[in-house]
């Protein structure tokens, strides 16, 4: 770049007719150098001048200064905002086209004040944040021996009483972070907002907090196997318009505990979650399983969404439909052996419309199991273990024949299951 500016200078003076010398530092041409003093002899009559020297009449006059290079680009690159009950505070990562000695950080206050923020590092928590109100965050690099940067595109930030408001034009070159209200692991990353948002171009409200079973507004059927649950959804605020797709995806990222070896909710034990655990989407009439990531020191799980709905971090044997289309028992024979493989058998039936219920018999009719199926459902598991309701036990059945049967109202339906080890 600056050996682009040297040739054009003496081009210019060139055409001109304006001779011209420079006299510069040493290695003025590396990286390592910000500016070059220069000295322009006029050979010429008429009048030139350079940018803040007074202007050289005529003759042998001389005029002399310091060509600077360009000044940096900078920009806010994401923000991390976090509303807890004990703080709230965003988080901003700056960057630059080129290094930096500090960033000018401006801040806008909702009564039109501002406040400029000098800041060596590339990041800076402000946790002098009001609820429900609007603030601007602008951001400008400067480099010793360069020109001043400019300032960047204003961020409407802001904290809400349940959730975090931002514009939905927001710079693709910032990422957006939104911390769970009461789960700090688990949180929505927007990247690249603005193609996220599509046409939207207002101040939204998203909100992503973690939501008990009683206020996760499901059939109580689908809630069995649920470890943690989350609730999810974006609103304009001028207009309380939802959005519910997204133009492009987001990364959500939902947590699970561990209690005693096994994750709360479930009977998942903790060496089972990477084959039993994973993200669900509530679509309004079951549980839609994601791919995801597990990260089991964290205790999380990422996926990437483009609809907004419940959320819930689910034992896959117990939320993800079979695949088969007939009714009966699959796989058959199933091994428990917990490999990941036809661990579980999977009963399915006509959608029941009442309450009914799952008896599994050995072959001397003693009863081994018992599950109580709840109107809405089609399909019910067992992973080849007695149970309470059913033997007073829990320990796993021998492998064998077993009879199973559903009675849903005055239908019955039965067959003959193989548990193999």
């Amino acid at each position: 770049m600056k050996l682009e500016k040297f040739l054009l200078f003496i081009f210019v003076f060139a055409a001109l007719g304006i001779g011209l010398s420079i006299f510069y530092q040493d290695n003025i041409f590396t990286s390592g150098a910000n500016a070059a003093i220069f000295t322009i002899t006029n050979t010429c009559t008429g009048t030139y001048q350079v940018a803040g020297f007074p202007p050289v009449l005529s003759g042998l006059d001389t005029a002399a200064g310091t060509l600077l290079s360009r000044g940096p680009v900078a920009w806010i690159s994401s923000v991390l905002l976090k509303a807890t009950g004990s703080e709230t505070q965003a988080v901003f990562t700056f960057s630059s086209d080129t290094e930096v000695d500090k960033y000018c950080l401006v801040k806008t206050y909702p009564d039109g004040n501002t406040e400029t923020i000098e800041i060596t590092a590339r990041s800076y928590v402000d946790t002098n944040i009001i609820g429900d109100a609007v603030y601007y965050y602008a951001v400008s690099g400067f480099k010793t021996d360069a020109e001043t940067g400019t300032v960047s595109n204003s961020i409407p930030i802001g904290i809400v009483s349940d959730g975090i408001i931002f514009s939905a034009s927001t710079p693709n070159s910032t990422t957006i972070e939104i911390v769970a209200r009461n789960d700090t692991r688990a949180l929505v990353r927007i990247n690249r907002p603005d193609d996220v948002f599509g046409d939207e171009k207002g101040i939204i409200k998203f909100v992503i907090r973690r939501i008990t079973l009683d206020e996760l507004l499901i059939p109580s059927w689908a809630k069995s196997g649920v470890a943690s649950a989350y609730e999810v959804y974006c609103r304009v605020l001028s207009t309380g318009k939802s959005i519910t797709y997204l133009a492009a995806p987001v990364e959500i990222i939902l947590s699970y505990n561990v209690r005693r070896n096994v994750v709360t909710g479930t009977d998942v034990r903790a060496n089972e979650v990477l084959l039993r655990l994973s993200n669900f989407r509530w679509d309004g009439t079951g549980w839609i399983r994601l791919p995801g990531a597990i990260d089991v020191s964290n205790q999380t799980i990422q996926s990437y969404i483009n609809h907004l709905s419940y959320f819930g971090v689910c034992d896959i044997r117990l939320q993800q439909e079979p695949g088969f289309p007939y009714y009966g028992a699959e796989p058959n024979p199933f091994t428990p052996n917990n490999d990941g493989y036809n661990d579980v058998t999977y009963f399915k039936f006509p959608l029941a419309e009442e309450q009914g219920e799952l008896t599994i018999f050995d072959i001397n009719a003693a009863i081994v199991y018992k599950k109580t199926i709840l109107p809405g459902q089609s399909w019910i598991t067992w992973d080849g273990h007695y149970n309470q309701e059913g033997a007073g036990r829990t320990d796993l059945a021998r492998a064998g024949i077993y009879i199973w049967q559903i009675k849903i109202g005055a239908r019955i339906e039965n067959g003959v299951v193989i548990l193999a080890k």
